[in-house]
């Protein structure tokens, strides 16, 4: 029985695998929460018991199945009311809604983007408890903050509603994607909205992105200061992942030569940083172990707000916390372990993220690259 706990297929790999399965069987039907729930309930009973008695691998392999039924219950508790009532199905005009702000996408079109879960809706007459994301452009004077909680009196328009010209795009495969992220409609502040702030949400994260912001936006200006138009746009692309302003013709090119990823940042942006702090570092009276530790908690403070929380950018720190904690504590290091625990809190924080064309590159990437790595590299030192 041990054997099944062998690198790579460690037991963190199994437990977020089945993590996994339980979100992806949730998005399919979300008629059996009360088993599921029951299901866990008991299974975590039953390694509990199993723990007691000293029978621990089985405890563990009853622990890891239940995280199947935790993962289905986990997601449905946190998209009860998407998928109780999602946004997309809401047959009227929408000319008010209450909304939370979730994330901070960057300038857009000379405008702030943020992604906003918006839970009512009113037609000119009542409110509906519907809910669902939306893309949401802040074009007034009066800022927004994540997690802040606002009512706004402006129309909503949903995407099954203004992506219909068949001739442009093929909306049907648009709305789709779309509705696969949970997004479903785009609003847009003006000044002369009836706006208002019902409850300033407060997050550590604000305070992180008002200093990150202020780094992001002096390195475009750097940027833009020293370089020609069209290297500026790919430049700015690579260090902060804003792509929006690269030319079609431009990001085509790169599809074409299949270099595409080269605009995408990743892991290898946080291993050049650290290398740089841990370069400035090693001119101080430090030990290796703290050099590490410190440039590992500096990247991780500040580069993911840099690039707007990209999920490869987020996948490559947690990792690189890992590997610093294990460095520091003089433990061994797993490089599959970290990127299955990476994922795990990834989905955690945001399960929907499974659906995530990104998520799902980013991660097979990296496993490809951990496993495969070392056998090509042994042919080509062979050769």
């Amino acid at each position: 029985m041990k054997n099944i706990f062998i690198y790579p297929l460690t037991y963190i790999i199994y437990i977020t695998l089945f993590f996994a399965a339980g979100i992806s069987l949730a998005f399919v039907n979300q008629t059996f929460l009360h088993i599921s729930l029951t299901a866990a309930f008991i299974l975590i009973i039953i390694s509990i018991i199993l723990t007691l008695k000293k029978y621990y691998y089985l405890s563990l392999i009853i622990l890891i199945l239940s995280s199947l039924f935790i993962g289905y219950s986990y997601t449905i508790a946190r998209y009860h009311d998407i998928f109780k009532n999602p946004l997309n199905t809401f047959n009227k005009p929408i000319k008010a809604y209450n909304a939370k702000i979730l994330s901070y996408d960057g300038v857009v079109g000379f405008r702030d983007r943020y992604i906003a879960y918006v839970d009512k809706v009113y037609d000119g007459t009542n409110w509906y408890n519907y809910a669902g994301n939306i893309r949401l452009y802040n074009n007034s004077l009066k800022p927004i903050y994540i997690n802040d909680e606002i009512t706004v009196s402006s129309k909503l328009n949903l995407y099954k509603n203004i992506l219909t010209n068949d001739d442009i795009y093929d909306s049907k495969t648009i709305i789709k994607v779309l509705s696969e992220r949970m997004l479903y409609g785009a609003a847009s502040i003006y000044p002369y909205n009836n706006f208002v702030v019902q409850k300033e949400g407060f997050s550590i994260i604000n305070y992180i992105n008002a200093y990150a912001l202020k780094i992001r936006n002096i390195i475009k200006k750097s940027l833009g200061e020293n370089i020609d138009a069209i290297p500026y746009t790919i430049a700015q692309g690579i260090m902060i992942g804003d792509k929006n302003i690269i030319p079609y013709h431009i990001r085509k090119y790169f599809i074409d030569s299949g270099i595409s990823h080269i605009l995408s940042i990743s892991g290898l942006h946080i291993s050049m940083i650290l290398s740089i702090l841990y370069l400035i570092l090693s001119f101080f009276p430090i030990n290796f172990y703290k050099k590490i530790l410190i440039s590992s908690i500096i990247t991780v403070i500040i580069y993911p707000p840099i690039t707007l929380f990209s999920v490869s950018i987020i996948r490559a720190s947690i990792m690189a916390v890992c590997f610093t904690i294990s460095y520091y504590f003089d433990r061994n290091r797993n490089s599959v372990n970290a990127l299955f625990l990476s994922a795990l809190i990834i989905l955690l924080l945001n399960p929907n993220s499974i659906k995530d064309i990104s998520f799902q590159f980013s991660f097979l990437a990296t496993l490809g690259i951990i496993l495969y790595y070392p056998i090509i590299n042994f042919y080509i030192i062979k050769i």
